[in-house]
């Protein structure tokens, strides 16, 4: 086993009091060969940097937004949809190509009004992401009695073959 690092430093780096930080804790001092391991621990903190705001940046109050991309339409979006069909169907009575750029453009015109509508919802990706892991836990947590009930299913199921598969050895 090569030179070792065992740091000494305790629980109180990990605490979840008190604002966020990170800690990073490393080897440092002289190796002692006796012991196979360094003589210090060094600790290196790292903080948010507060914003304008108050928040730091990449961190968003809870609360903030839905999480969801595809929110229920805008006004600004049944709008720009309604005048994109519009446009396409008279593009293709002109020239089918003509038609064929309008549909093209015109969806990534409504898509982009509709990402606008829903720009501010969340600050940044990990902001979204992070809704999105929230959501996904609350999805998980009511399916828990139908996977428990579709294990106790699939043991029985296991349960029967093997028993009818004991019967036909024995014969």
């Amino acid at each position: 086993m090569g030179p070792a690092c065992q740091p000494r430093a305790g629980d109180r780096l990990f605490s979840a009091d008190g604002p966020p930080r990170l800690a990073l804790i490393t080897c440092g001092g002289a190796f002692d060969q006796a012991a196979d391991s360094y003589r210090d621990d060094v600790v290196a903190y790292a903080v948010p940097a507060p914003t304008a705001s108050g928040w730091p940046q990449g961190w968003a109050r809870a609360g903030t937004g839905t999480g969801r991309i595809l929110v229920p339409m805008s006004k600004w979006t049944a709008v720009a949809g309604a005048l994109w069909v519009g446009l396409t169907v008279l593009a293709f009575l002109v020239d089918p190509i003509l038609g064929a750029c309008v549909l093209i453009f015109g969806g990534i015109g409504v898509v982009v009004v509709q990402l606008g509508a829903t720009w501010n919802e969340h600050p940044d990706f990990e902001a979204r992401e992070l809704d999105r892991a929230r959501r996904r836990k609350v999805k998980w947590d009511k399916g828990a009695k139908a996977r428990e009930k579709d294990a106790a299913r699939y043991a029985a199921a296991q349960a029967k073959k093997s028993a009818g598969t004991r019967s036909t050895d024995r014969a």
